[in-house]
Parts: C-alpha cells; sequence; structure tokens
C-alpha cells in the first residue's frame, strides 16, 4: 500500500482496533521514475480537460509501474476516474 493510500484509509477510522491491525500493512516503495510517470499523465489528462491532484496522479503511476497496465489504458482509466470526480463535483 503506498503511504498516501495508508493515510487515507486511516484517517477514516476511529475504532483504535481497527487503525491498529491496518496501520502495520506493508508499503509500496515509491520510486523517481513514478513522479515523471504521474507528471505524464497529468499534463496528457489536463490537455484532454481533465484535472486530478498530484497524489491521484501518483497513485495511477505506480499501479502503472506495479501491475503493467499499458499507458492508453491507464490514462483512460485515470480520466474515467476524474471525469466521475467532477460529474459528482469533486475536482
Amino acid at each position: 500500500m503506498l503511504g498516501p493510500v495508508r493515510q487515507e484509509v486511516l484517517s477514516g477510522y476511529s475504532n483504535k482496533s481497527k487503525f491498529d491491525k491496518l496501520k502495520y500493512v506493508e508499503d509500496t516503495q515509491i520510486v523517481d521514475d513514478d513522479y515523471v510517470q504521474a507528471a505524464t499523465f497529468s499534463n496528457t489528462c489536463r490537455s484532454k480537460g481533465a484535472q486530478g491532484s498530484h497524489i491521484d496522479f501518483l497513485i495511477c503511476a505506480v499501479a502503472f509501474r506495479e501491475y503493467g497496465v499499458n499507458s492508453f489504458h491507464a490514462i483512460l482509466l485515470i480520466l474515467f476516474y476524474l471525469t466521475g470526480k467532477m460529474w459528482r463535483g469533486k475536482t
């Protein structure tokens, strides 16, 4: 699990026992190339009118690296995700 994802998940738990169980999940490392890929995804999406946070794109970049999704499909997934966020007014 990525550190930013861990923080988001743990922030949702007020129950101490659930919090304590989840805080020890092993982290997936973020490497330098992930930041470059995240910026590429961000620039591509922005050129299509979709915006997201730096963390959104970093999560996508690590998933891209870890799970081998090709660039085209990864960008489509990001666009669908961000478009859904915009439709719900959560840009």
